[in-house]
C-alpha cells in the first residue's frame, strides 16, 4: 500500500519559517521530532512513502532532516490561495493519487501495518466527529460552515449534506476507490479556487477550526453524495475510556498525537528519536543550536 505525507509551507513560513515553526507542538524540535517518526516508521513497514510538498517543505524534511520519503513531489509549490486555507494543500496532495494510497499527518505514528481489511476500503479516515457525539461541533462546523454559505456563492451539490452534521476525520485519509477521491477533490479544489468565489474567501470569518469543514465535512458530503462507503478506523465506542481506546490503537498499529502535543510526549519522541535515528537525532541537535 502507498502511504503518503504533504506539507505545504506557507503556513510554517507565516510563522517565521521551519526554523520556528512548532506545529502546536511546545518547542520546534518536537515538530520535527515528531516529523522523523511518522516517515520513518511509515517507510518501514510500508516502504512506499511519497511526500508532497513545495520547495521549501522538500528542503527542510529531505535535504535537513534527510527523511527516507520513496519519491518527492513539489506540486505543492504551484498552490496560490491564502495560507489560512491550509487544509487545501492536503486536498491537492489527494488529487495527485494514482493508485490505492493512505496520507497521513506528519503528527500520526504507525507501529506496524494496519489491518489488510482497510486497504480494501472504499474511502478510510480516522474516526467520525458527529454532533451529538463530539464535544464542540457548533464551534468547528455550524459556525464556520454558517460563515462560508454567507460569502461563498458557489458551492458543491455535496452541500446538501451539510445538515447531517458529520465529517471523517483525516489524520489518516485514503482508500482505493480513486473516482470517489477524484470527485471529492474536484469539488473541493473547485470551491476554493472558482473565481466566483475569489471575493468570498478574502472576506469569510472563519475561526480557526474552519479548515475542518472544507476538508473533513466535505468528505463525508461527497461520499454521501457519491454513495460510497466511508470507513472509520476508530469507533465512537472506542473513545469509551483510555483502556478502551489503547486496547483499539494497539488492534490498529496507529496513534494520532493531534491533541497531545504536550511537553512529556515530545520529550518521549525525542527520546525514541535518540534511541532508533540517531543520525536525524544529530542533526535535530544542530538545528536547534542555531535557532537559539
Amino acid at each position: 500500500m502507498k502511504f503518503v505525507q504533504s506539507v505545504w509551507s506557507k503556513a510554517a513560513m507565516h510563522s517565521g519559517g521551519w526554523h520556528q515553526y512548532h506545529g502546536h507542538w511546545p518547542s520546534p524540535r518536537y515538530h520535527w521530532c515528531s516529523w522523523v517518526l511518522s516517515s520513518c516508521w511509515a517507510q518501514k513497514h510500508y516502504g512506499n512513502l511519497e511526500l508532497i510538498t513545495d520547495n521549501a517543505g522538500a528542503h527542510w524534511l529531505v535535504d535537513q532532516l534527510k527523511l527516507p520519503f520513496t519519491s518527492v513531489r513539489t506540486d505543492l509549490e504551484k498552490i496560490n490561495v491564502s495560507p489560512r486555507l491550509w487544509a487545501y494543500g492536503k486536498i491537492v496532495a489527494y488529487s495527485l493519487q494514482q493508485e490505492p494510497f493512505f496520507h497521513i499527518d506528519g503528527d500520526v505514528f504507525l507501529m506496524g501495518k494496519l489491518p489488510a481489511k482497510y486497504e480494501s476500503a472504499d474511502l478510510v479516515c480516522q474516526f467520525f466527529e458527529q454532533g451529538p457525539h463530539y464535544p464542540n461541533f457548533e464551534a468547528t462546523y455550524d459556525h464556520n460552515r454558517k460563515e462560508i454559505e454567507k460569502v461563498i456563492p458557489r458551492l458543491p451539490s455535496f452541500w446538501r449534506f451539510m445538515n447531517e452534521a458529520s465529517a471523517g476525520n483525516c489524520g489518516i485519509f485514503g482508500g482505493a476507490n480513486l473516482d470517489a477521491v477524484g470527485r471529492y477533490t474536484r469539488d473541493v479544489i473547485e470551491l476554493v479556487t472558482h473565481p466566483d468565489n475569489a471575493s468570498g474567501w478574502k472576506h469569510v470569518r472563519m475561526n480557526v477550526f474552519g479548515n475542518c469543514v472544507i476538508e473533513q465535512q466535505a468528505l463525508w458530503c461527497s461520499a454521501r453524495e457519491q454513495n460510497v462507503p466511508l470507513t472509520p478506523l476508530f469507533q465512537n465506542t472506542d473513545f469509551a475510556d483510555v483502556d478502551t481506546f489503547r486496547r483499539k490503537a494497539l488492534e490498529l498499529h496507529f496513534n494520532h498525537v493531534a491533541t497531545a502535543k504536550i511537553a512529556p510526549v515530545g520529550e518521549h519522541l525525542e527520546q525514541r528519536v535518540r534511541q532508533e535515528y540517531p543520525e536525524q537525532f544529530q542533526i535535530i541537535q544542530r538545528l536547534a543550536h542555531r535557532t537559539l
